[in-house]
C-alpha cells in the first residue's frame, strides 16, 4: 500500500504542495514506540515496569522549516504540539493514522548530503521528545470508506494513560 506522511509542527511551515497539508512537512520516513520494562522472574505474576518511549524520528528534505528545526534544536525552545498525518495515496486520500505530540523538543537534527547519490537535495533526519503522546488509527471498510478513528494516549511525564 502506498502511502503519504506528513508532519504539523506548531509555528514551523514546510514546503508541501499538498491540497490538504498545504505548507506542512513531507516525510520520507518515521519511527517511533514504546518498550515495557516489566519482567517475568522465577515464582512471580510478572510485574509491569515504566514504560520507556522513543522519539518521534522522521527523515526529510532540506526546506523551509530547516533553519527553525536547527533553531529550536539548538535553543531548547518547547514547541506546543506536532501532528504526524499518514494517509493512503491515489484516488481518494484519507488518513488512516495519526500521532500527536505535546510539550515537544527537538531533540535532534542533522543533515546528510550526497551530490552523487540519487536524492535529488539534502535530507534531515529530526528527533522529537515529547510529554504526551495519542496515536490514532482508522481502519478502511470494505467499501472504502473509513471507520472512526480510535486512539489511545499515554502521558509520558506522569507515566500514565491519558
Amino acid at each position: 500500500m502506498a502511502y503519504d506522511v506528513f508532519i504539523d509542527i506548531d509555528g514551523i511551515p514546510g514546503e508541501s504542495l499538498d491540497a490538504k497539508y498545504k505548507d506542512k512537512i513531507a516525510v520520507r520516513s518515521f519511527s517511533f514506540g514504546v518498550a515495557q520494562s516489566g519482567t517475568f522472574a522465577h515464582n512471580s505474576g510478572g510485574g509491569a515496569g515504566k514504560a520507556d518511549f522513543s522519539a518521534l524520528k522522521f527523515l526529510k528534505h532540506t526546506d523551509s522549516a530547516t533553519h527553525l528545526l536547527f533553531l529550536y534544536c539548538a535553543n531548547g525552545q518547547h514547541i506546543k504540539q506536532a501532528t504526524l498525518i499518514v494517509r493512503k495515496a491515489g484516488g481518494e486520500q484519507r488518513d488512516f493514522l495519526k500521532v500527536l505530540l505535546t510539550d515537544v523538543l527537538v531533540q535532534s537534527f542533522s543533515t546528510v548530503g550526497d551530490p552523487n547519490g540519487p536524492e535529488h537535495q539534502p535530507l534531515e533526519e529530526v528527533t522529537l521528545g515529547f510529554s504526551t503522546i495519542k496515536v490514532s488509527y482508522a481502519k478502511q471498510k470494505q467499501d472504502g470508506s473509513m471507520e472512526a478513528f480510535k486512539d489511545a494516549g499515554w502521558s509520558v511525564k506522569e507515566n500514565k494513560k491519558l
